[in-house]
């Protein structure tokens, strides 16, 4: 199976690749505006995606914020828009703060955060099917 990793924000989203399931690779960080359905799309058809993974932003209480409110409205919107594609959640917890870690600079990458994601996704997997 072939994965992409969503990091959803209000103006951006991260994306990353793990072909075959096993490691996950940034790749692009597309504009939210108009054309992000197409887009994904495109890259959907492109690298033959079977499964989406979208980081669920949960306050570190385990509360839900409104942030967390907006990514669930994307994730139906991703469901609608695509309805064969099976499309998973991840705690996103501390994922900026390492993508920042791993890039060493002042500011993350969303498509590193959308990596780190999808990552963690996969080795949660793994270990389910030890």
């Amino acid at each position: 199976m072939n994965f992409l990793g969503l990091d959803y924000g209000e103006s951006k989203i991260g994306t990353a690749f793990a072909p075959g399931g096993i490691l996950a690779v940034g790749m692009k960080i597309l504009p939210n505006d108009g054309s992000f359905f197409s887009r994904l799309s495109q890259i959907l058809e492109e690298s033959q995606i079977d499964c989406l993974v979208v980081g669920i932003p949960i306050s570190m209480d385990g509360s839900q914020s409104n942030r967390t409110k907006k990514t669930r409205d994307f994730i139906r919107q991703l469901k609608r828009h695509f309805p064969t594609l099976s499309v998973e959640t991840s705690d996103e917890r501390l994922s900026t703060a390492e993508a920042k870690r791993n890039l060493k600079k002042g500011k993350a990458d969303d498509a590193e955060a959308a990596r780190i994601i999808l990552q963690s996704f996969l080795d949660r997997k793994k270990i389910k099917s030890v």
